[in-house]
């Protein structure tokens, strides 16, 4: 747990942008009535594209391609097919930042403009199942409901509860779902939940210490309700918007509350598919072993908004409250703090121009860092790893003439 408190004060954190210069969109080989092969592949990051194309949205395009003649003058084609300022047109310059500062070097035609990148505050919905079977033995003297408990709000092995730890920088809230025999029992699904906040920690363990497990597993229409209940995003302020879901099991519906099929196992997934169309990126964390691989699988990848069969999203599972804490705290930590906004947009066909530096090495695009939107930076894996667990770091971004439009 101490990494994921691992406070840092991020230095010289600045999105260095030489502005000026404008670049166009020429015809290219994805235009016309006979695309080149490549073009219209779904994507999520360039290196899903073949060669010479980069991920223009949701799937593969090209502005150019290199040593051809579809770039204007004063214009170059970049390796991965996108039309880019060959710096003929105008100055270039370098800046330096310290705080969010920068220093202008590179003639009036194309300043150097330093632009902040500030950490952000995620909101994170904790959607806990409330079946039955969260009853089953689970380690430790423990069963499955009170190893979740202990994990986000009572603290096991001596650590300090989740919750507890991160209330003043996660803005928490909690749904806990489940029906007593589908519609035949009433109201379904069954919630108990809290709206999010800032250090909601005694508010949340109320509700949890309040609560046991009931009866069956709606997971679809829990999903959805939660989804439909989630706080607007504030347009001025980017910031993650979470659900991360720990069920023990496959899901069974308000209609048929016996239910636990692939036709169940779909509607699920549907859901969280359009969680994500709405904005709401999910995690699962499988409490044990009864959600299936393949299930547990294209959960994942509908929650990360790739393809459900073939999407490599990380699957989360624990088996014994340890691992429980660990899953827990893995990803509410990576969306904790690898996530950060800039007072400025860069444009998104134009990503992977920029260079984003971490302690002194110059990361990978969309392997070590990513734009989740135009006004959003993420670092990943190993990078994100690196940056949770320093006390300090320094972090910086630069573009090129004409990608970042400053506020």
């Amino acid at each position: 747990m101490n990494t994921l408190r691992a406070l840092f004060s991020v230095l010289g954190v600045a999105a260095l942008a030489a502005c000026g210069g404008n670049i166009g969109a020429p015809a290219g080989p994805c235009d016309g009535l006979d695309p080149a092969e490549g073009c219209g592949e779904f994507c999520s990051v360039d290196q899903d594209c073949d060669s010479g194309f980069y991920c223009g949205g949701t799937v593969c395009t090209a502005d150019c391609t290199p040593g051809g003649l579809e770039c204007g003058d004063g214009q170059a084609c970049t390796d991965n097919g996108q039309c880019i300022d060959d710096g003929t047109g105008g100055g270039s310059g370098s800046g330096s930042g310290g705080s969010g500062t920068g220093t202008t070097t590179g003639g009036e035609d194309c300043p150097d403009v330093a632009v902040n990148l500030n950490p952000v505050t995620p909101t994170v919905q904790l959607v806990i199942d409330q079946s039955g079977s969260m009853e089953e033995n689970f380690g430790d003297g423990l069963d499955r409901w009170e190893a979740v408990g202990a994990a986000l709000f009572e603290g096991f092995g001596g650590a300090t509860p989740i919750v507890e730890e991160l209330e003043d920088e996660v803005i928490f809230g909690a749904t806990l779902y489940s029906s007593v025999n589908g519609n035949a029992g009433g109201m379904c699904p069954m919630l108990n939940e809290e709206p999010p906040a800032l250090n909601n920690f005694a508010t949340l363990k109320a509700l949890y210490d309040n609560n046991d497990p009931l009866q069956d597993t709606p997971t679809t229409e829990a999903i959805n309700a939660v989804v439909a209940n989630f706080p607007a995003p504030d347009p001025d302020v980017p910031a993650p918007r979470i659900i991360l879901l720990a069920t023990d099991g496959e899901p069974d519906t308000c209609v048929d509350a016996d239910a636990h099929n692939e036709v169940t196992n779909g509607l699920a997934e549907d859901a969280v598919v359009a969680a994500f169309d709405a904005g709401i990126r999910t995690f699962v964390l499988s409490v044990g072993n009864d959600v299936g691989a393949n299930h547990l699988q294209r959960l994942a990848n509908a929650g990360a908004g790739l393809d459900l069969a073939n999407g490599d999203a990380e699957a989360f599972r624990a088996n014994n409250p340890s691992e429980l804490v660990d899953r827990f705290g893995e990803i509410i930590g990576r969306v904790r703090s690898c996530t950060f906004a800039l007072d400025g947009e860069v444009d998104p066909a134009n990503t992977c121009l920029g260079s984003v530096v971490l302690n002194g090495t110059e990361l990978q695009c969309n392997v070590d860092w990513r734009l989740v939107d135009p006004s959003t930076l993420e670092l990943l894996g190993d990078a994100c790893d690196q940056l949770l667990a320093a006390d300090e770091v320094a972090l910086s971004a630069v573009f090129p003439c004409g990608t970042v439009i400053v506020e």
